[in-house]
């Protein structure tokens, strides 16, 4: 109950405590809960942390290919910015349950499930920053394509060659 009596201000959330009471009123009554109970809003919140997560691992797990592979830069400026911007988000992310209201110690207390989750994506997010920079220093600034040395006159043909063709 501590879990999930937090007063968050989320569209449709099941944890106020007025909604809480009229539902456990009306479950002892036997009667249909009214409004989104505890249940289907963790289950779409759960569905929705899922979908992110996956997003995440995939881009941290393309980070850290393209880190193994040294594949060449082809944006150097749009990746730099892009490095830094999720390392802006993956520190806010991380850090948010802590700076906000009375602290570490309340953001694990009454929303452990949110702080987690909140904190692994902030983590998600540094550590595929960290790659992505590592990416843009390992990797060469351009291209560089294999010189065509051709030699001045045509190449003989084969002797073979030679017999056919007079």
């Amino acid at each position: 109950m501590t879990n999930i009596s937090n007063e968050l201000p989320l569209p449709g959330n099941p944890a106020v405590p007025d909604r809480l009471a009229r539902n456990v009123i009306e479950a002892l009554l036997d009667e249909p809960v009214t409004g989104v109970s505890a249940h289907r809003f963790y289950a779409i919140f759960d569905l929705v942390a899922l979908g992110i997560f996956a997003l995440l691992a995939w881009s941290l797990t393309r980070a850290a290919l393209a880190v193994r592979r040294a594949t060449p830069v082809r944006h150097r400026m749009r990746s730099a910015a892009a490095a830094a911007i999720r390392a802006l988000a993956g520190i806010v992310m991380a850090l948010a349950p802590g700076l906000a209201g009375a602290g570490w110690a309340s953001s694990w207390l009454w929303s452990p499930d949110l702080t987690l989750t909140l904190v692994v994506f902030g983590s998600l997010l540094l550590i595929t920053a960290v790659l992505r920079a590592a990416w843009l220093v390992r990797s060469k600034r351009h291209i560089q394509l294999p010189s065509l040395d051709l030699p001045a006159e045509p190449m003989p043909l084969a002797p073979e060659r030679e017999a056919v063709s007079r």
